[in-house]
Parts: C-alpha cells; sequence; structure tokens
C-alpha cells in the first residue's frame, strides 16, 4: 500500500512547486511555467539580484568586462557580486548580446536590466527565446528594491530576500546615526566623477551614487548655474574652483586596479577648499544595485568618518 501511496504523494509534491508564477517588472509581465534553472542575466545590474538570491546564471552580457569572446567563461569579474556569480558564460554586450550564444545555453529564464540606453529594444527578440523579465534601477523604475522582491518570487526565495533588506536598512540606519555628528557641520556635498585625467563631471540628484549619499544623510550642492536634478554634467576647468561646498566627494575610475594618476584637476579641486573624499570606482562597478549600494554606504561611511 504504501509503494502506491509514495509514487502519487511526489507527484503531487511536484506539481505544487513547479506551479506558474506570474512576474511584474518595468517592461510588462512575464509568466514563468516553473522555477528558474538556467538563468541568462544581461548587465551587472541584473545579475545582482541573482546574486542575493544566491543563483549564479549559465550566461551573462556586459559591456563592462573587457575583451572577451563569445562563449568564454567569464573569469575576470570584479563587480561587488563577482564572488557569487561563479563564471558564466559570456554571450555578448548588454546592448548586442548573441541569440545564437544565448540559445546554446538552453534557459528558462533571462533577467535583463531596462532602460533608455537602447536595453528596452532589445526585450521582444529576447523574449522569443525564453520568458525575459526586465528592470529598470533608474528614476522612473522598479528600482532595485521591487526588483528583488519580484525576482525572489520567482525562485521562491522571498524570505531571503526580505532577510537581505532588512539587514540593508539596519545598516543604513546605523551608518546615518553614526555619521550624524561628523556631517552636522559639512552637510553640503559636490559628488565628482574623474572619468579621465582630463575631464570631471559633476553628477546631480538623479544619479545613482547620488541616491546613495542622500540614505547617509548628505546634502548634494552643484555648482551654480546647474540644475541639481540633472544627471550629470561635464565641468570646464573654470568652474571646478568655483564650486561651493563642504566637501567634494570624487568617484575616481581605476583602470587594471589603479587608480587615474593625480593630474591638474586634482590641483584645481585644491582651490575650491573643500575636503576631497575619493571612492575608487571599479569600472565594472553597477549603477546601482543591493550590494553595491550596501558597499558604497559603507565604504562612504569609512571614508566620512
Amino acid at each position: 500500500m504504501l509503494n502506491r501511496i509514495l509514487p502519487l504523494t511526489l507527484g503531487l509534491t511536484t506539481t505544487a512547486l513547479a506551479a506558474p508564477i506570474t512576474v511584474k517588472h518595468d517592461l510588462g509581465t512575464t509568466t514563468l511555467p516553473t522555477t528558474p534553472k538556467r538563468v541568462v542575466v544581461i548587465q551587472e545590474e541584473a545579475a545582482e539580484l541573482l546574486a542575493v538570491l544566491g543563483v549564479k546564471p549559465v550566461g551573462f552580457a556586459s559591456t563592462r568586462v573587457g575583451s572577451i569572446k563569445l562563449g568564454q567563461a567569464l573569469t575576470a569579474l570584479t563587480a561587488p557580486a563577482a564572488a557569487r556569480l561563479g563564471t558564466p558564460v559570456y554571450v555578448g554586450t548588454h546592448d548586442q548580446p548573441s541569440q545564437e550564444a544565448i540559445l546554446a545555453l538552453k534557459p528558462d529564464l533571462i533577467l535583463m536590466s531596462a532602460g533608455a540606453d537602447g536595453s528596452n529594444q532589445l526585450y521582444p527578440a529576447l523574449s522569443k527565446l525564453a520568458p525575459t523579465v526586465a528592470f529598470s534601477f533608474n528614476e522612473g523604475g522598479s528600482g532595485w528594491r521591487k526588483a528583488l522582491t519580484e525576482t525572489a518570487r520567482a525562485f521562491d526565495k522571498t524570505a531571503l530576500a526580505n532577510r537581505y533588506l532588512a539587514t540593508y536598512d539596519t545598516r543604513v540606519d546605523t551608518l546615518r546615526a553614526q555619521l550624524a555628528p561628523t556631517l552636522r557641520s559639512s552637510k553640503r556635498t559636490a559628488l565628482l566623477y574623474m572619468f579621465r585625467d582630463t575631464d570631471i563631471m559633476a553628477l546631480g540628484e538623479r544619479f545613482s551614487f547620488s541616491r546613495t549619499l542622500a540614505e547617509l544623510g548628505l546634502t548634494l550642492t552643484m555648482p551654480t548655474g546647474l540644475n541639481p536634478d540633472s544627471v550629470f554634467h561635464v565641468l570646464s576647468p573654470e568652474v571646478i574652483p568655483t564650486l561651493k561646498a563642504d566637501r567634494v566627494v570624487l568617484l575616481r575610475l581605476t583602470r587594471s586596479g589603479r587608480p587615474l594618476p593625480r593630474n591638474d584637476l586634482d590641483a584645481l579641486l585644491t582651490r575650491t577648499g573643500a575636503k576631497v573624499t575619493t571612492y575608487l570606482l571599479d569600472p565594472q562597478e553597477p549603477s546601482s544595485g543591493p550590494i553595491t549600494d550596501l558597499k558604497r554606504i559603507e565604504a562612504l561611511a569609512k571614508l566620512l568618518r
């Protein structure tokens, strides 16, 4: 009798676990017939969602990983989530992934970043290859919190996502409280990005890194005449010394692990009289994400003390 009941019980359990799940995302809704096992991820921002959930993608599309051939394993990932992603196969750039390379991996989910950079135009084609879910972390999009919650549902890992969000919020609250006395007399902060040794740009409130500063209690300031609601603006050398700020957070690009060398722009920054805090920016670092944002908050809190 037991032998007859057991197969029936197993069959019911399998059916329950394989119930279709409909995921809401920034480009529509997608129904997944079963829990995904083979995921291709498009861009670092989307990859962070998988990293939090302990899911290793089989394929990865990126424009940030440097010189690599289609079909090769990505062994030189350096973004904050890299250690959790394993060695997925490279399937092309995020804006022109290879459909053939993706199909060869037989994905049951494509997880992609959505945005005005052309990614949205990929969605119809990718959706024909496998169920596709797309999230935007930029202003007007879902943001990574909602994206993480929805992605977790697809993998039956909602509890894990909720724990991460709770840990994130607790840590931010703690660091913000610790920094409050330090920032009380120097709240006006300019966020600048040195993307090469001849150019520097001011980053406005809608830039993803700016939101990290706001979480820590910093007030963003922009050079006179620039709209703080802008995303970024390249500064002329004449404007830099006129910047009125108590503090400058300088994002300094690294190449092969080395920061851009000191240059004439650094001399101009000293003339502002502001304290310059340098954050070394890895070229593979996503614009935003649950792991990247926490890493930034931790690093900035340490630098600003």
